[in-house]
């Protein structure tokens, strides 16, 4: 029995229809870890969640905010808190001390040499069963020291590149980015492993290994998320569920515009929007065949390891798989969720 129809089995098996967005069945309601900013109460009418807000409060995307007031106090109309994605359009994301890792080149974060774990750990989280794993063992890399994009790369800093004709033009579809209006500061999507090892290449980058990848997002404690074990959910990733006002609704949002979300590192997005093209050939059993230090994936393969999950994906389907999980599609693939980011060796 094939890998998918297994995993798809042992879910409606486990009673988890509700990871699909079937209403009424997910755990806690709709209500579930939405605080209305400590200025409210949450009421569930319909499967949907609303705040209902104490005076002189007005709510606005699952948030109580003072009335008249944008809710960060900067004054942009944005209820961000900690990034204003720019109105300039450029791709650049300020953020806050809030998240901000160490940085040696401009909408890079570092990542330190050192070991993390790298994996499913069964004895913390849920993995899958032996024989349909593609994440285990759980077990110990070391990294030389490298450099992440802070963010995916975004529309407009595709297009400089396209426009040198260093890089192919994403494929049109529906809810490609590149030819939707106001999408400049959205990840450019529709692109292959090769535009992505394209694009990189252009900016004296490279693609991410499946490593870095995860040790950027995860840190060096074994988390599952991001921002720890706590579950996913809208505030954190821009992630699909049915009737909350924060989650994606069919398409993706600016880069950086869940700063909940952030990594150990100062990383951004690594869960949600969109899923990201990494370097390596992807191969089911390479984690226990890795070498212990900066590994690159296997010499030679059919398909690219994609990791992360995307606006497309339900909170509860997240919940389930973490960040430990692997994706894999042929190298000339382009998807309506799927983009990337670029690494590099620190200095």
């Amino acid at each position: 029995m094939c890998t998918r129809l297994r995993f798809f089995l042992l879910l409606v098996l486990s009673g988890t229809s509700w990871l699909f967005g079937c209403s009424g069945a997910t755990p806690g309601g709709p209500c579930v870890d939405v605080e209305c900013s400590g200025h409210g109460s949450c009421e569930a009418e319909d499967d949907s969640a609303r705040c209902a807000c104490d005076e002189g409060y007005e709510a606005r995307d699952l948030e109580c905010i003072l009335t008249g007031s944008d809710g960060d106090g900067d004054g942009d109309g944005d209820i961000d808190g900690d990034v204003d994605v720019d109105s300039d359009t450029d791709g650049d994301v300020d953020v806050t001390p809030e998240c901000v890792g160490e940085s040696v080149s401009e909408g890079m974060v570092l990542v330190p040499a050192g070991t993390f774990w790298m994996g499913c750990n069964s004895e913390r989280h849920f993995c899958l069963p032996e024989e349909d794993a593609d994440n285990i063992p759980y077990h110990e890399v070391y990294l030389d020291a490298f450099e992440i994009d802070r963010t995916e790369v975004t529309v407009s800093e595709y297009r400089e590149c396209a426009e040198s004709d260093e890089c192919e033009w994403p494929r049109r579809g529906e809810e490609s980015n590149m030819y939707e209006p106001d999408r400049d500061d959205h990840p450019v999507n529709y692109v292959s492993w090769y535009d992505a090892e394209s694009y990189c290449s252009f900016r004296g980058k490279r693609l991410c290994t499946e490593a870095e990848w995860e040790k950027a997002g995860r840190g060096t404690d074994g988390r599952f998320f991001p921002w720890g074990d706590e579950v996913a959910n809208c505030s954190r990733g821009v992630l699909g569920a049915i009737g909350l006002d924060m989650c994606a609704h069919g398409r993706t949002m600016a880069v950086g515009s869940r700063p909940a979300g952030c990594s150990p590192y100062g990383a951004l997005d690594m869960i949600g929007n969109v899923k990201e093209w990494v370097h390596d050939w992807y191969s089911q059993t390479y984690f226990s065949e890795s070498p212990p230090e900066n590994p690159q994936g296997p010499d030679e393969g059919v398909e690219r390891v994609v990791r992360g999950f995307s606006f497309f994906y339900n909170v509860g389907f997240v919940n389930i798989l973490g960040m430990v999980s692997r994706a894999h599609f042929l190298s000339d693939d382009r998807f309506f969720d799927l983009g990337f980011r670029c690494c590099r060796s620190a200095p």
